[in-house]
C-alpha cells in the first residue's frame, strides 16, 4: 500500500475538513458515477468518452487504476471529486505534449496531474470545489510534488488562473476529446502565488518559499513568465498587449467589428473575460460537433474554417479564411448548441479566448455593454450568413424548430404589390412562447417591446419587403405565413423558404447595412409586428437591458437559421479563394 493510502483517509485540515480520499471499491464506484452523471448525462459526453460503460453509468479509465482518488460526501451522498495521478506511479496520456522530461530533476518522482473534477449540480457555487483544490494543495505539498500539471479546457482558463496555474505553452488537440491548453502550476513560488491572490495562498504560506522550480519553468517554458496572457496576473500588461494588437495606435488591422462602437472602459471591461493562448500551425481549435461557447478573437496569425461539402459527404474543404480582429465561435455561444464548423490554426497564432459565462454575466452587470456587444455578434452573424450563401449562389433554407421548409416551386406572375394595412394586434402568451425574439423578456419587457412596434395586417399575395428595398424594419409573425421568393434565372421566383408565427424576417438591414437579400409575401392572412432601428436605437438609450435581450434573442436567430442551413445543405458555400480575397481586402487601407 503506498505510503498515502490508509483506510478511509481524511483530510484533517481546517479548510478541506470533509474531504476524504477514496480506498475502498465502493467509494470509488460512487465517484465513477457521479463522473458519469456530470460527463456523459449532462455534459453529453457519450462521443468524446468511449471508455464510459452506458450499460452501468459508470465513468472510469486506466489512470483511475494508479490515482488519488478525493471526494467529499454530504448526508450520506457524494457532491464533488477530483483525481490525482503521481507520475512516479505511472505515466499519463498526451505527457509528450507536456514536454515533461524539461521538469528534471523533479521529473518524474516531484510531478502530479490533476483530472476528472466532478461537482454534483446541487453543489455548483458551494465551497465543495473550493475544498477539493485545497484538498490537493495540501496533499501535494505533504509529499513534497513540485509541480501540478492539466489540459485546461478553453472554458476553465479563468478558474485555474485564478487558482495559481499558468499557462507555459501552446494548446494541443486531445486525441480523445477537445482543444486543450497545458497549465503548470508551481509549488513554493509564493510570489506568483499572491500575485493572482489565489485562494490557495494560506495553505502555501505554510510551506517554504522555493524558487529554484519556478527558474526551472522560466528557463525552459519563457512563455510562462509572461505576465499578460491574463488580467488575473498583470492587467496593464494584459491590457498593453491587445491595445497594442486590436486598438491601439500602433495597431496592424482595423478595430474589430466585435468591439465596434464600444469605449475604451467597455472595450477593457469585456477583453478583460478573456485569457490569451497561442497555438500552432494545423492545430484544430474547434472541431465540428463539439460542445462550448467561448468565442476566440484572433489576435495574430490566421485561420480555416472547414466544412462538409454536403451532408452525405464527409469530406471537409475550406470554406472561410479568418485573419487578426476576426472572432469564431459565436455560433455555438449564441444558440448554445455544438460548434458547427471545425477551426484550424493556419501558422503559429496568438488568440484571445472570451469566457462565455463572464459575457452572459454583462448582461446583468454592464447592459449598455451588452447591448452593444449583442447588436456587433448580430451583425458579425447575419453578415456572414448571407456572404457565404450568397456569394456561393445557394439557396437559402428557412430551417428553425417550428419552421417548416418546402421543396422549390413556382409561383404565378404578377403579384399584387399593394402595400400591407395598418391594424390592431395584440400580444399573447403563445406569442412569448412562439416567438424567439421575445424569448427570455418578462411579461412587462415584452408589452413594452410590442408597444414601440407597428401593428400590420397582410393579405394573401401582399408584399411585406422586396429584394434590394433599404429598410431599417424587421418584423416579427404573430399570426398567419409568409413565404421567401429566391432568384431565379427564369421569369418565375422559386420560394426559398415558409416563416411561420414566431418566426422573424427582415432583419438584414436591420442589423447589417446593405438591402433585403429575398423578397418576402404574405401566403395568408397574416398578422406582424413592425419593429424599426428609431424603435430599438431609442430603447438602447432608456431600457439597454431590454434591447441588449432583443440583440441577443436576434443574434441567436440568426446563428440559429445558419446552423441549419449548414445541416441541411453542408457548409461548403463558398470557394477558400473567394474568402481569402475577402479576408485581404479588409486588411487594405
Amino acid at each position: 500500500m503506498p505510503d498515502w493510502q490508509t483506510p478511509n483517509s481524511e483530510m484533517n485540515t481546517a479548510a478541506a475538513s470533509k474531504v476524504i480520499i477514496a480506498t475502498t471499491e465502493a467509494e470509488k464506484e460512487e465517484i465513477y458515477r457521479l463522473r458519469y452523471e456530470v460527463y456523459i448525462e449532462e455534459m453529453k459526453g457519450e462521443r468524446r468518452h468511449t471508455e464510459a460503460n452506458v450499460a452501468e453509468r459508470r465513468f472510469r479509465d486506466e489512470l483511475d487504476d494508479y490515482a488519488v482518488q478525493f471526494y467529499v460526501r454530504q448526508d450520506g451522498k457524494i457532491l464533488g471529486c477530483v483525481r490525482l495521478n503521481l507520475r512516479r506511479d505511472g505515466p499519463w496520456e498526451c505527457e509528450d505534449r507536456f514536454e515533461l522530461e524539461k521538469f528534471a530533476p523533479a521529473y518524474p518522482i516531484q510531478l502530479t496531474m490533476a483530472s476528472r473534477f466532478a461537482v454534483h449540480q446541487a453543489a455548483r457555487g458551494s465551497v465543495v470545489m473550493m475544498q477539493l483544490c485545497c484538498a490537493l494543495a495540501e496533499f501535494m505539498q505533504k509529499h513534497e510534488q513540485r509541480f501540478c500539471f492539466l489540459d485546461c479546457h478553453p472554458k476553465l482558463l479563468p478558474l485555474y488562473s485564478r487558482l495559481g496555474f499558468r499557462i507555459y505553452k501552446p494548446g494541443f488537440k486531445h486525441p480523445k476529446y477537445t482543444y486543450v491548453i497545458p497549465m503548470v502550476m508551481v509549488f513554493g513560488d509564493l510570489e506568483y502565488f499572491e500575485r493572482v491572490n489565489s485562494p490557495l495562498l494560506p495553505i502555501m504560506q505554510r510551506y517554504p518559499q522555493i524558487t529554484v522550480w519556478r527558474d526551472l519553468l522560466l528557463r525552459n517554458f519563457p512563455a510562462a513568465g509572461h505576465t499578460f496572457m491574463s488580467p488575473t496576473v498583470d492587467v496593464e500588461a494584459f491590457w498593453g498587449l491587445l491595445g497594442a494588437n486590436l486598438i491601439g495606435p500602433t495597431a496592424d488591422i482595423e478595430r474589430p467589428e466585435v468591439l465596434a462602437g464600444l469605449t475604451e472602459g467597455e472595450t477593457k471591461h469585456m477583453v478583460s473575460t478573456g485569457q490569451v493562448a497561442s497555438c500552432h500551425a494545423g492545430d484544430p481549435i474547434l472541431c465540428t460537433g463539439e460542445q462550448g461557447r467561448e468565442i476566440f478573437l484572433i489576435l495574430e496569425g490566421s485561420f480555416q474554417v472547414l466544412g462538409e461539402i454536403s451532408p452525405h459527404d464527409q469530406d471537409e474543404m475550406v470554406v472561410r479564411i479568418l485573419v487578426p480582429g476576426d472572432i469564431f465561435g459565436e455560433m455555438a455561444f449564441l444558440t448554445n448548441g455544438r460548434r458547427c464548423s471545425t477551426v484550424v490554426a493556419m501558422e503559429n497564432s496568438t488568440l484571445l479566448i472570451l469566457n462565455a459565462k463572464a459575457l452572459d454575466r454583462i448582461l446583468k452587470a454592464e447592459p449598455q455593454l451588452a447591448y452593444k456587444l449583442f447588436r456587433n455578434l448580430a451583425r458579425i452573424v447575419e453578415t456572414t450568413y448571407y456572404e457565404t450563401i450568397l456569394l456561393a449562389d445557394r439557396p437559402l433554407s428557412s430551417m428553425l424548430t417550428h419552421r417548416e421548409v418546402l421543396l422549390p416551386v413556382i409561383l404565378p406572375t404578377p403579384y399584387d404589390f399593394a402595400k400591407p394595412v395598418q391594424g390592431s394586434l395584440t400580444v399573447s402568451d403563445l406569442d412569448r412562447t412562439m416567438a424567439d425574439i421575445f424569448r427570455g423578456l418578462a411579461k412587462e419587457e415584452t408589452e413594452l417591446l410590442f408597444s414601440l412596434g407597428r401593428p400590420v395586417r397582410c393579405h394573401p399575395g401582399q408584399i411585406v419587403f422586396q429584394a434590394g428595398d433599404l429598410s431599417g424594419e424587421m418584423f416579427v409573425i404573430l399570426q398567419g405565413s409568409l413565404i421567401e421568393l429566391a432568384p431565379s434565372n427564369r421569369m418565375e421566383a422559386d420560394v426559398s423558404a415558409v416563416y411561420l408565427c414566431g418566426d422573424v424576417v427582415g432583419e438584414t438591414p436591420f442589423v447589417a447595412a446593405g438591402v433585403h437579400k429575398r423578397s418576402v409575401i404574405a401566403m395568408e392572412e397574416s398578422g406582424l409586428l413592425g419593429l424599426s432601428t428609431e424603435a430599438l436605437h431609442d430603447l438602447a438609450l432608456t431600457v439597454p437591458r431590454l434591447a441588449a435581450k432583443v440583440f441577443r434573442n436576434l443574434a441567436g436567430i440568426v446563428a440559429t437559421r445558419f446552423q441549419h442551413q449548414i445541416e441541411f445543405s453542408g457548409t461548403a458555400l463558398m470557394p477558400a479563394s473567394m474568402s481569402l480575397l475577402g479576408a485581404i481586402c479588409r486588411e487594405q487601407p
